[in-house]
């Protein structure tokens, strides 16, 4: 990823999540951002370490 900060809409293109689900977890505070004024900013660097902190997917068995 080549851009320092994602929008909510960037991280719909790269999660399974609709946009919903992707602002209720952003005001909960689950994925790391930034708030400028109504706007949710994700800083690339911090969605990088908290996706790679959920530790790889389990297999459905």
């Amino acid at each position: 990823m080549g851009k320092p900060y994602l929008t909510p809409e960037d991280l719909r293109e790269l999660l399974p999540y609709s946009l919903p689900v992707i602002y209720r977890e952003l005001k909960a505070g689950t994925i790391p951002s930034i708030r400028l004024g109504r706007r949710y900013m994700i800083p690339t660097a911090a969605f990088d370490a908290w996706l790679a902190s959920c530790g790889p997917p389990r297999s459905a068995a």
